[in-house]
């Protein structure tokens, strides 16, 4: 609030920080194919499994109304089926595409 933290009032700052990035979904197939050859307990690979989130599902793009081109927003979901009702699509605000179409530069720095 006011670049003070909510509890004690103490300035809060971003500041950029080192860290790995792992890309486990380029690799998840691997990875659970191997869990199975370990001699772990049933319940750590299980945990594993659910850790490494490999999902089935879809790519879907939306076209975007805003842009003059064809222009698409593509999603993944798990439930293409829920999809025939959608309305409208949420953008995070970090999202790439709002950083290059509706930030100006003022609003970058």
């Amino acid at each position: 609030i006011d670049g003070l933290s909510e509890r004690g009032g103490h300035p809060v700052v971003k500041k950029p920080m080192m860290q790995w990035m792992l890309r486990i979904t380029e690799y998840a197939d691997r990875l659970l194919e191997d869990l199975d050859e370990l001699d772990w307990p049933e319940g750590v690979k299980e945990m594993q499994r659910n850790w490494i989130g490999r999902s089935e599902g879809a790519s879907v793009s939306f076209p975007l109304s805003s842009s003059d081109d064809d222009e698409r927003l593509t999603v993944f979901t798990t439930r293409p089926d829920t999809l025939f009702g959608v309305t409208f699509v949420c953008v995070a605000p970090e999202h790439p595409w709002l950083m290059d179409k509706l930030v100006t530069e003022a609003e970058r720095e």
